[in-house]
């Protein structure tokens, strides 16, 4: 997902010249490049918050246009106030064509787990994956499908398509998987329990 917007570029100063920024309505920012000084901007804080809610879940990208030039980012680092919970300075880092960057990829969770149906609990332990990639190969998404996964079964890291990209998480952590509610547990537990004591007292 590519998000196209205008930003501006800023000179450093005070501190109450971004407080400034801010009450017009506008949010400092900057943007880092591979051995390159961070280049100070703001942009429309309504513009940007409207295209920060549309990424949320997906793998997206930030074109910046500043001054006639265009720059692919990804969002890096967000500064969130504590009370009023707005975004009052955020961190883009510059993409180039030949450079791996590391990024957090969204995961897809696609289908049902027959192991519902047999009375199981769905758990999701990931929600994103850190990986290294190209940026001509990062993907929108890692898709996870849930229709392998019965009583017991478990999806780790390792079991996913993550094309040309590279996980920087171990193979084996879990991602999905289904068990048995506790108290079915427990259930089974007694039965079992139940069924040996019997057979010592027929013996």
């Amino acid at each position: 997902m590519n998000l196209n917007i205008q930003a501006q570029k800023r000179e450093l100063g005070k501190k109450s010249d971004l407080n400034k920024l801010r009450r017009d309505g506008f949010v400092p920012a900057v943007v880092y490049g591979e051995g390159k000084e961070g280049k100070p901007i703001f942009l429309n804080y309504r513009e940007f918050f409207n295209m920060y809610k549309q990424s949320i879940g997906h793998m997206a990208f930030f074109v910046l246009e500043v001054e006639g030039e265009k720059v692919r980012t990804i969002l890096k680092d967000k500064q969130i106030h504590p009370v009023t919970r707005q975004i009052i300075h955020i961190d883009f880092q510059e993409l180039h064509a030949g450079k791996e960057i590391i990024i957090d990829v969204p995961l897809n969770f696609e289908g049902e787990a027959p192991g519902i149906k047999e009375g199981g609990m769905l758990d999701i332990q990931l929600r994103h994956i850190s990986c290294s990639s190209l940026p001509k190969n990062i993907k929108d998404d890692i898709v996870v499908d849930l229709t392998v996964l019965g009583v017991g079964d478990v999806i780790t890291v390792g079991d996913l398509d993550l094309g040309e990209m590279t996980s920087r998480a171990a193979e084996e952590l879990a991602v999905a998987s289904v068990h048995l509610p506790r108290a079915a547990k427990a259930a089974d537990g007694g039965e079992e329990e139940g069924e040996e004591a019997g057979e010592e007292a027929d013996e």
